[in-house]
């Protein structure tokens, strides 16, 4: 991890990354692999073709389809269900039986909170007839909510810092911005907003093309964390409503008021998806040419960061008439997109042009059948669903999962960057690092104290020193001053190599190369006398690209340390660097500290893994899942105490690229936790 990394990755404010917010909307970026195979081992108990498909943070999926579920343990649940990460049904997610039979669930809306808003042709949900019907609002465990509103226009939830959010309304011409706190209430010091988004209509009934009625949108965060909005509107006739022919960009700052320096621009298509990526907004729009719906259009490409149109873009355009389905697109958190064409899914970059990397043939069955979704999910994987019983040969009816080949791939772990408090004794920080194969790996570790200042790190440790044990706890390497003569010559080239940010000549950071042979080691990062300080640690594989997977590599590094709320979270920073995507498991153990002999434990961990300022995937308890069993098998972690546990897991599948695991507690509560990451096999 270079030096900007350090910075972005390990110095930057909690509240810039919860501005990042979890909507499923904006999926994140995916790995790319060679080839995409069928999961076999997703199974589902769809029996139709599912209306409306959601991820949720978690992993979990929300689906609507005119069906009824089994339920274990409860009532069946007609229109909707959330399936497990496998595919099997969630029973924690009861609604009491679900909608009426004349309806079904078309549409979610993931809030920041939990809360999942859901729309349809319904008038009963979870035993409830609804003052208003075809809209509610579910608990994040699938209990009705009265308290929402329905009456209002159709909603849209932007999160901010905090757990905050901003609430946006639509009255036909004008949009309406609410601040709501964590819990949800009306935030009271927020400034009441209103943004006239087109001319008032001028007669009743209106005229044709009088006044459109904004109904969608969409959002992005930018790289400065400020707030980019898309409204888009269908055009009225009287009663009629005719196609979105429009839509309107304005810009919010991180707390959710309006940008006075930003002017509301606006296009005459309307933007289905924006994401902001490579100081670009890329988008996705969909147009139809008449009341009929006789031919759509689907566009994608990308504005200036004004609004305005980029005329460098290679902009991509498809018609489909009546009877042919318009291709299925789905705009990636790095600016590029996936389309499902009539031979699989293909990849197109930021820059608009074909990734040839990239190959998912799908062949759907029967004969006849569509992929009508597509949705990236938190762990690196892909969903997709239609009216297809299988894919590729594999039984895999209506909703089927894509899992990218990762065997052959020689990605590696070649990173890792932890910030925490360092000094003597009981308060000295220790990184682990394990390596496996044959051979010796050279690996340069540094414990950064002084230097620190330099990204105004209040109260840096001031005089680390580095020492490096074996399993056996036997002094391998040592050093107190990266600078002392006889230290490895030539160590600020090979830092520079490795993207480290240089050290100051004299000053009183540690640094020392370590030629390490398979097995376990520990980093330890101590004071040399002194006051306790802010540390960092460091380990960079120096070596180049390995010939394979096979080869001798860093298969796990792990640090404990004290994790609390805000500056006190445990922060550890890694780094994927090869030519593919690779498989990963990362865990955030507190209550199965215990049995080791650990106290103050933190009761219980949330896990959050970003890149950048965007949020990959969020875990707060592993709930025995098999999957994450099985991997922690397969990587020689030890178990955890119960499947009820509240330690956090993650597995993912992750391109190249600079990550950062945050570890807190919930509720702000603080104690010992143990951060791992490890490469599954």
């Amino acid at each position: 991890m270079n030096h900007r990394a350090i910075v972005s990755s390990l110095l930057l404010s909690l509240a810039m990354l919860a501005a990042a917010g979890v909507g499923a909307d904006l999926p994140t970026s995916l790995p790319l692999a060679a080839v995409w195979p069928v999961d076999p081992a997703f199974l589902t108990p769809l029996t139709v073709e599912p209306a409306a498909v959601v991820v949720q943070p978690d992993g979990k999926i929300l689906v609507g389809a005119s069906m009824t579920f089994p339920f274990p343990g409860g009532l069946p649940q007609r229109g909707l269900v959330r399936l497990n990460r496998d595919g099997s049904v969630d029973p924690t997610f009861n609604v009491l039986g679900g909608v009426d039979a004349n309806g079904g669930v078309d549409r979610f809306q993931l809030q920041s909170d939990g809360k999942v808003v859901v729309a349809g042709f319904f008038t009963h949900i979870a035993g409830v007839t609804l003052a208003t019907p075809h809209r509610a609002r579910l608990n994040p465990d699938g209990a009705f909510d009265p308290s929402f509103d329905a009456t209002l226009g159709a909603p849209g939830q932007i999160p901010l810092a905090g757990g905050r959010s901003v609430k946006v309304t639509f009255e036909n011409n004008v949009a309406r911005f609410a601040r709501l706190n964590a819990d949800g209430s009306a935030d009271p010091t927020y400034p009441p907003l209103s943004v006239v988004l087109a001319p008032p209509l001028s007669q009743t009934p209106p005229l044709l093309f009088d006044a459109p009625n904004y109904t969608a949108l969409t959002s992005t965060v930018d790289a400065q964390g400020r707030i980019v909005v898309a409204a888009s509107a269908y055009q009225q006739f009287g009663t009629i409503t005719l196609y979105r022919n429009q839509s309107r960009i304005l810009r919010l700052l991180a707390d959710g008021t309006l940008d006075p320096a930003y002017a509301v621009a606006t296009l005459p298509i309307p933007l289905d998806q924006i994401v902001a990526a490579h100081g670009k907004l890329a988008y996705v729009s969909t147009t139809r040419s008449s009341v009929y719906g006789s031919i759509t259009t689907l566009t994608t490409g990308r504005l200036n960061p004004d609004g305005s149109v980029d005329g460098t873009d290679r902009a991509a355009s498809v018609s489909a008439g009546v009877g042919e389905q318009l291709p299925v697109c789905r705009l990636l958190a790095d600016g590029s997109t996936l389309v499902v064409t009539s031979g699989g899914v293909v990849r197109y970059g930021p820059d608009g042009l074909r990734d040839r990397e990239f190959s998912a043939p799908l062949s759907p069955s029967p004969a006849g059948s569509q992929i009508r979704g597509l949705i990236p999910i938190p762990d690196g994987r892909l969903l997709v669903f239609g009216d297809f019983t299988a894919l590729n040969g594999a039984p895999t009816p209506y909703l089927a999962r894509l899992t990218p080949d990762t065997r052959a791939s020689a990605t590696r772990l070649t990173n890792l960057s932890v910030r925490q408090l360092a000094g003597t004794g009981n308060q000295t920080l220790i990184v682990g690092v394990v390596i496996a194969g044959q051979g010796t790996k050279s690996l340069l570790l540094r414990g950064i104290g002084p230097s620190l200042a330099l990204f105004a790190v209040p109260n840096p440790l001031s005089d680390p020193q580095l020492a490096v044990f074996d399993a056996a706890g036997t002094l391998r390497l040592g050093n107190d001053n990266w600078a002392d003569p006889g230290n490895a010559p030539g160590l600020a080239a090979l830092a520079a190599s490795a993207g480290a940010f240089p050290l100051p000549a004299g000053s009183k950071d540690s640094a020392i190369v370590a030629p390490l042979s398979a097995g376990s080691f520990t980093m330890h990062v101590g004071a040399v006398g002194g006051a306790a300080g802010i540390a960092l640690a460091e380990g960079y594989d120096t070596d180049g690209l390995p010939p394979d997977a096979n080869a001798v590599r860093v298969v796990n590094f792990s640090t404990r340390a004290t994790a609390g709320a805000g500056n006190a979270s445990l922060i550890a920073g890694f780094t994927l660097s090869g030519p593919g995507v690779k498989r990963v498991l990362l865990r955030a153990v507190g209550p199965s500290l215990a049995p080791f002999g650990v106290t103050g434990a933190l009761a219980d961990p949330i896990l959050t893994l970003h890149a950048g300022s965007s949020i990959v995937a969020v875990n707060d308890q592993w709930g025995g899942d098999p999957a994450l069993l099985a991997a922690f098998a397969s990587v020689g972690a030890f178990g955890f105490t119960s499947p009820a546990s509240a330690d956090a897991a993650l597995l993912l599948t992750l391109p190249p690229g600079s990550y950062t695991a945050v570890v807190t507690g919930v509720g702000a509560t603080t104690g010992v936790a143990l951060v791992e990451i490890y490469e599954v096999p």
